[in-house]
């Protein structure tokens, strides 16, 4: 394995595919140690899903360069292999010999990928967790979850903006969708706020839109707050550094046929 070159590697992994952030990759294991996975991972935060058509787990993984993570498949679950294989696997590396039994990381399916995850590496090791709702007594939805929830801090709104999508979308949890809902809908329809938060809806607009563009029409809250995501694209305006964001917007919602 070159320098720098930092690999996921599943032992005894169950043949068909494993799941690499959003794309799958097709398992090949051939050599007796029943090798399979992905090399060529960029830095940064990673989820691996294996499945045998009964049973998954995934495992999330924070990638830093030339990092080799060895795991094995044990009954539906992901553990630490037995020393001895993790020395084999570690010696093929060392070898060169570990590519050529590897998948190569599929960053053209995964493009979207770091802007998914990017709230979360901001937060750090603590990240994100996921509320079933905001407190009352607040003007707007977006102030509930800025102000109450998450007491003024909008990286941590934002964070859990990013988890609530992957623990919904990735993981198929539908509490976490509709987490994610609810906050969909807070950022579109907060127009009113933009001003006060011009930051926080530059970023927030940013992770919005990399969500929405993965969903179908059905499944996002873009097409029922049509008419808020418009008067928000306007808002921006007022401002010019969320210019950018104002056109991120309205590009998305002329694809949708929503402008």
């Amino acid at each position: 394995m070159g320098r720098g070159v930092s690999a996921v590697v599943v032992l005894d992994a169950p043949r068909g595919t494993l799941r690499v952030d959003l794309a799958r990759v097709r398992v090949q294991r051939k050599s007796l140690l029943e090798i399979a996975g992905v090399i060529g991972l960029p830095p940064g935060l990673h989820r691996v899903e294996v499945n045998d058509g009964e049973r998954g787990a995934a495992l999330w993984l924070q990638v830093e360069p030339g990092r080799l993570v060895v795991k094995a498949w044990d009954a539906g679950l992901l553990v630490d292999p037995d020393p001895f294989r993790t020395a084999q696997v570690q010696g093929l590396a060392a070898e060169e010999g570990l590519a050529e039994h590897l998948a190569a990381y599929p960053a053209g399916a995964n493009a979207p990928w770091p802007a998914l995850v990017a709230p979360l590496e901001r937060l750090g090791p603590a990240g994100a967790r996921l509320h079933k709702r905001d407190p009352d007594g607040f003007a707007a939805p977006l102030e509930a979850a800025l102000e109450g929830t998450h007491g003024g801090r909008a990286p941590a709104l934002l964070g859990e903006l990013a988890q609530a999508f992957l623990a919904g979308f990735v993981d198929e949890d539908e509490a976490a969708q509709e987490r994610w809902r609810h906050l969909a809908r807070a950022v579109l329809t907060g127009a009113d706020l933009v001003g006060a938060h011009p930051q926080l809806f530059d970023e927030a607009t940013a992770l919005l839109v990399a969500q929405l563009q993965l969903l179908p029409v059905e499944l996002s809250p873009d097409a029922a707050c049509a008419d808020d995501a418009r008067r928000l694209a306007e808002a921006f305006a007022a401002h010019p550094h969320l210019a950018a964001a104002g056109q991120r917007l309205q590009e998305h919602l002329a694809q949708r046929g929503l402008g």
